[in-house]
């Protein structure tokens, strides 16, 4: 003990027992107990409210009180002090109820040594610390659990019942504490997210994880329904068989529906720059391109009329310019709007696309399709799927240094599947997350619009790998 001497109140009314406890403490162990002496409940109270006692040693037979009552009493004003109780009678009840009830020991007279006191009032103390602490601390929890601006719950992992549920989860869903607890957490959950949220849990519950995320939609009081980024962690309750997790949510409803507005806008944005496109496209090719091809032929025809040398190597410079005009006005349209996606279907365009992109790279390219068609895919559809191969061949281009490119499309569970591979230096992970690559975040905005799956895998010196799977229905 730190302390130099311990301060003991001792409430008891017989004498001999006085003597005992004075005789252990302040003969046998002096100097390092003070004793003060009472032998009624109201003179312990008087006490205990003038002075500062380090434990109170009370007797459960008194004068003006017996019993329970006795303790209860005196622990319900001082409930911050240890309480050691003694008793002449045998009452298992009794002392259990004591220390149920924050007594720290129940010592029975007679059938315990006095000599032991000193040991009994200091681990009894010590304990008492040790309550306090743990009293501190679970208030501090509390009010973290309260004031967090997180939802969290706690849940049983095999029922879904809540066993406690903080005020912001409540505000999230639009209930009430109390509400929420007669519910279970699989019955809020919504229709289309109930079977992964089971699956998840399962997962949890038989120790193969012990935490997750996820986001999933739960269903509000009102009838509508919640977007929340949902983590869960396993958690042992101790006084619960059954495998717990601690649920923590945030909502991210009005990030979801920002998020759903701005693809819509991106999709209109692509939709519109398509339709512009096909319309300057078509202005190039019909009024540009014609010109210049009568342009062309006129210089052609005048090149024969005239005699001069020098106007006629002039006009055939200005004819030679003039096809460059038309090739690179065709060049233009093309890239705008190929006229093959509308002639010849997706799968028409994507061979022209690679024949086009082998022909001007030098680089080979091996075509596999095992699809009949694409008509199962809308005209826009069609366009986003041309425009990512597009935009992956370009980065082989531009990035890949490689030799060779293999391109398989086929239908695979009721998805087209697209795979591209190519065997330059391999893209980085690095790469592929930078926040300035353009082209790769544009595919992957154009695969969510298609609710497809894109996915983009690289090895050093080995090559590239992208996989684009798209819902054949859409």
């Amino acid at each position: 003990m730190h302390k130099s001497r311990i301060k003991v109140l001792l409430v008891e009314d017989n004498p001999l027992d006085v003597f005992l406890v004075q005789n252990v403490l302040q003969n046998i162990h002096h100097g390092i107990f003070e004793m003060v002496h009472v032998e009624y409940l109201r003179d312990a109270l008087t006490q205990l409210q003038q002075s500062n006692f380090d434990i109170v040693v009370l007797d459960l037979g008194l004068p003006d009180c017996n019993g329970l009552e006795t303790f209860n009493r005196i622990h319900a004003l001082f409930d911050h002090i240890p309480f050691l109780l003694l008793s002449h009678r045998v009452d298992e009840k009794v002392a259990i109820e004591a220390i149920k009830s924050g007594a720290q020991d129940y010592l029975v007279k007679g059938e315990v040594a006095f000599d032991i006191l000193p040991q009994v009032i200091r681990y009894s103390i010590e304990r008492k610390k040790s309550q306090e602490a743990i009293k501190i601390a679970d208030k501090r929890f509390q009010t973290v659990f309260d004031r967090v601006p997180i939802g969290i719950a706690l849940i049983n992992s095999i029922t879904s019942v809540f066993y406690d549920i903080n005020p912001t989860y409540a505000q999230i869903l639009g209930y009430t504490k109390h509400e929420l607890l007669q519910l279970t957490r699989l019955e809020i959950a919504h229709t289309d997210d109930k079977q992964d949220y089971l699956d998840k849990v399962e997962q949890l519950a038989g120790n193969e994880v012990t935490s997750l995320k996820s986001t999933w939609r739960i269903n509000r009081s009102d009838g509508s329904f919640v977007w929340v980024d949902t983590s869960m962690v396993t958690f042992d309750m101790q006084t619960q068989e059954d495998p717990c997790h601690l649920c923590m949510i945030v909502d991210i409803t009005e990030r979801k529906q920002m998020m759903e507005d701005l693809q819509k806008m991106t999709e209109h944005s692509n939709t519109v720059r398509e339709e512009e496109g096909k319309r300057i496209a078509r202005e190039i090719h019909d009024d540009l391109g014609a010109n210049l091809t009568v342009l062309k032929m006129d210089l052609d025809w005048l090149s024969k009329k005239i005699n001069d040398p020098i106007l006629v190597e002039r006009i055939q410079m200005l004819h030679k310019l003039t096809g460059a005009a038309i090739d690179t006005t065709r060049e233009i349209s093309k890239k705008l709007r190929p006229n093959v996606l509308d002639n010849l279907g997706l799968m028409g365009a994507i061979e022209w696309l690679v024949r086009d992109f082998e022909k001007q790279t030098k680089i080979e390219c091996l075509l596999t399709i095992n699809v009949d068609d694409s008509n199962y895919l809308d005209d826009k559809s069609q366009t986003q799927i041309f425009r990512i191969i597009q935009e992956v061949l370009t980065n082989v281009k531009r990035h890949a240094m490689a030799t060779l490119v293999k391109i398989r499309i086929e239908e695979i569970n009721g998805n087209l599947q697209i795979k591209i591979y190519d065997n330059g230096i391999g893209i980085t992970s690095k790469q592929i997350h930078n926040s300035v690559s353009y082209g790769i975040r544009g595919i992957f905005e154009r695969v969510e619009q298609l609710n497809g799956k894109f996915e983009v895998n690289g090895i050093p010196t080995q090559g590239s790998c992208v996989i684009l799977s798209i819902p054949y229905k859409i």
